[in-house]
Parts: structure tokens; C-alpha cells; sequence
């Protein structure tokens, strides 16, 4: 799935909603946050821990 996550990266989450999101496991789903967030060179602000709200934080990134 490591390569799913770089894939996703590299289109900016096109295509990617939240059933593809939410079949990630946690390690996959911090590990696509923080590389979005680096991309884009924006403040990083850890994770929640709760598995919808870090799917949700996942997605606002598209809009980034």
C-alpha cells in the first residue's frame, strides 16, 4: 500500500475520497497526512488518533 500512499501524494488525493481513505490502516493514514502536509509546505498539526476525524484532516488537505 506504500506505494498507493506515494502515488496519492503525487496526484494531490485525486480521485481519492473517503472509502479509499478509510481502507488505509493508521500507519498508512499518518504517513499520507504528513507527506501532504510537507508537499505543500504547510504547519503540521499531529493527528487526532480518532480514525474519522484523521480521514477527515486527510481530505481538507485536497483543498489545500
Amino acid at each position: 500500500m506504500a506505494s498507493k500512499v506515494n502515488d496519492w501524494v503525487a496526484c494531490d488525493l485525486r480521485y481519492v475520497g473517503e472509502t479509499k481513505l478509510a481502507r488505509l490502516d493508521d500507519a498508512e493514514l499518518v504517513k499520507l497526512h504528513h507527506m501532504l502536509v510537507k508537499k505543500h509546505d504547510l504547519p503540521f498539526v499531529p493527528l487526532s488518533g480518532n480514525r474519522e476525524l484523521n480521514v477527515a484532516a486527510v481530505l481538507a488537505l485536497k483543498t489545500q
